[in-house]
């Protein structure tokens, strides 16, 4: 094969290549948002309340107590109406486990 033969061949496959690469680009932007709206979303979860609750029996099943109360109590400050028997009556409970 001459030179020209192969800068023919080379040409050929150059849009080849490129379209390839603009479909691995398109796939990463794609990637790239859904990564961003999983973050959105799980950035908004970590603020409900239900979040804090089920943080909190994390550390129940743990042991820790004292952890458990602190967050039951950050709850309480943070969604005075979200479940407040509830809460009130948790952080009652796990204080007397705390004392023995």
């Amino acid at each position: 094969m001459d030179k020209r033969s192969i800068f023919f061949v080379i040409i050929l496959l150059m849009p080849l290549f490129l379209t390839s690469c603009n479909f691995n680009s398109q796939k990463v932007i794609e990637l790239r948002n859904e990564v961003r709206f999983l973050e959105t979303e799980i950035s908004s979860l970590k603020a409900a309340p239900g979040f804090a609750f089920g943080e909190a029996f994390e550390y129940v099943d743990a042991g820790d107590y004292s952890e458990a109360i602190r967050i039951l109590k950050e709850l309480q400050t943070d969604f005075p109406d979200w479940n407040k028997e509830i809460v009130a009556k948790f952080i009652e409970g796990y204080s007397d486990k705390q004392k023995q």
